[in-house]
């Protein structure tokens, strides 16, 4: 800001000087007229030159602004990838341990199907027949727990998928563009 502050003083110092020029040049004799026309066409440059400094500087904030906007959002998006993530391993997680109690129902309903042919009194055979149904039945829960549990991860990998530099491209605009260039 003190830069754009010097500049705007600078442009009121010559404008002061191009308005007071005619008076002065009016009372200064031919000859000196000549020198005034060249000093005010030199003062017009420079005006013209500070405009355009003035317009590129005007410029350059609005992208350094936009830069700002965009890193901010790209700090966002990093965020919620970090986030996806954990989330990603915590349903693995899940799934894992849903697998081994699968596993492991899996196990005790084949020793109490071995335990039903081997018995001899009829309410054991009851017994270990009910204990039967209700590991399969805690087997197909967790296998259906299981199957939720891969789909959730399946979604949440896809979301996770990288994109492609093509389609960035694809959506980049011409600020979108210098702002790649400067980085």
């Amino acid at each position: 800001m003190p830069r754009r502050a010097t500049l705007s003083a600078t442009l009121c110092v010559i404008f002061s000087v191009l308005y007071a020029l005619p008076l002065v040049a009016q009372q200064s004799s031919s000859a000196n007229q000549t020198e005034d026309v060249l000093v005010k066409d030199v003062l017009r440059a420079i005006l013209t030159e500070l405009r355009s400094v003035r317009q590129a500087m005007d410029r350059a904030l609005v992208i350094q602004t936009q830069l700002l906007l965009w890193s901010e959002q790209v700090k966002i998006a990093y965020q919620t990838v970090i986030t996806k993530n954990e989330r990603l391993e915590g349903v693995r997680g899940q799934a894992a341990l849903v697998h081994a109690e699968v596993l492991q129902a899996t196990r005790t309903a084949e020793t109490l199907e071995g335990q039903i042919n081997q018995a001899l009194d009829l309410d054991q055979k009851e017994n270990l027949d009910r204990q039967l149904k209700e590991q399969k039945s805690l087997i197909t829960e967790n296998q259906q727990r299981e199957a939720e549990l891969r789909n959730d991860e399946a979604r949440l990998q896809r979301e996770l998928e990288a994109v492609s530099y093509t389609h960035l491209r694809a959506h980049e605009t011409d600020s979108y563009l210098v702002c790649r260039l400067l980085l």
